[in-house]
């Protein structure tokens, strides 16, 4: 049976992290944009920018969507591996012969005297 893929961490080319609100804010308005604070009642640290940026803080749901298709194509890859898995393990069911074990036959041919029967 062929041993199942194992999965590498992925490294993101830029390291990933948080940028305060004033950093983005001020980000955007020396690149001669205007942003503005938009809250609403999901997200109230939002704010939006007229380049269409958008800074907030991502609610737990907001989060699972945003990563859905990461779950999703695991679950896929997950069943085609059990898939090609199948008819390997249909095929060595079908092999196997439930009255000699491999080991006695084997022992018999090491005597000399193949078993019989």
């Amino acid at each position: 049976m062929k041993e199942s893929r194992k999965l590498r961490p992925v490294e993101p080319v830029i390291p990933l992290r948080y940028v305060p609100v004033e950093e983005w804010v001020q980000r955007h308005r020396d690149a001669g944009h205007h942003p503005y604070a938009a809250p609403t009642a999901e997200n109230p640290e939002r704010w939006d920018c007229d380049c269409g940026g958008l800074w907030r803080i991502l609610t737990p749901e907001q989060v699972r969507q945003k990563f859905a298709h990461l779950k999703r194509e695991l679950r896929e890859g997950e069943q085609a591996r059990r898939q090609a898995a199948k008819p390997e393990q249909d095929l060595r069911t079908a092999l196997r012969c439930p009255s000699h074990s491999t080991l006695s036959l084997a022992e018999g041919y090491a005597t000399g005297r193949p078993r019989r029967g």
